[in-house]
């Protein structure tokens, strides 16, 4: 409801879609180059390298790979900046106050291993949320992304009550997504049908969602209390005529 009704009406929305648009076509060529490799790449480490950096890059992240996190490796350190960046370099990549300066955390798999499904790592069964939950809560970073290339995952640290654990994130099929513009490839990207559905993308998967200022908290911020207050209302609109009709249903039965 948030996304479809208020997000439009938050600045980011009119003000970012000129470097949206670019981020668009910039992520259609590098689909035009490997879409038919993707899948064959097998290992995460060579998609990585050959589409989800470029990925982070092209929506405007300073990265680091194979960081280090009490004896286990998130792929990736995200920053809004090279001055946090180099912060967390000199800190040291051993050093637990590495963590005090990236943004986000994310970590990939390979194209065909499904986010939900476990998989079998070094003779131990991994469950890509439960994973990526254990890097939020050591990294203590308040958003991470989990990807397999073809649907990048949002994912909190901290829920909010009533939200199922593993099941809370928002979801973005880039896959279905580039399919679509390559195939309209001739339209100029704000006019691409899919181009809003891109822009939401665009907008909770870059720097720009986490940025915040004196005048307003992030945007990312302002979607989770905007969304949380729609759910209460709708959860106490419910209540409320859940016991009205059970209040007729006692009338009739007596």
């Amino acid at each position: 409801h948030w996304l479809k009704n208020r997000l439009p009406l938050e600045p980011e929305w009119h003000d970012l879609q000129e470097r949206a648009g670019d981020a668009l076509n910039a992520l259609t060529e590098l689909w035009n180059e490997q879409k038919n490799r993707v899948e064959h790449y097998g290992n995460e480490q060579s998609l990585e390298q050959a589409f989800i950096q470029p990925v982070l890059q092209i929506l405007g992240w300073k990265l680091i790979y194979q960081t280090h996190l009490r004896g286990r490796r998130p792929d990736y350190a995200l920053f809004l900046d090279d001055a946090s960046l180099e912060s967390s370099l000199q800190a040291g990549r051993l050093n637990p106050d590495f963590w005090k300066y990236p943004t986000l955390l994310a970590d990939a798999k390979a194209w065909h291993i499904a986010l939900d499904r476990p998989t079998i790592t070094a003779q131990q069964r991994e469950y890509p949320p439960e994973q990526i939950e254990w890097y939020l809560n050591n990294s203590y970073l308040d958003y991470a992304i989990l990807t397999n290339g073809k649907r990048w995952r949002l994912i909190p640290r901290v829920l909010d009550p009533g939200q199922p654990r593993f099941d809370t994130y928002f979801e973005c099929d880039l896959e279905t997504l580039l399919n679509e513009r390559a195939e309209q490839a001739n339209r100029l990207p704000t006019i691409w049908h899919g181009f809003h559905d891109f822009l939401q993308f665009f907008l909770f998967f870059s720097p720009t969602a986490f940025i915040s200022t004196v005048e307003r908290p992030s945007l990312v911020e302002r979607a989770r209390t905007g969304s949380g207050h729609y759910r209460v209302g709708v959860g106490d609109g419910l209540k409320e005529r859940v016991f009205e009709a059970l209040r007729l249903c006692v009338e009739g039965f007596l």
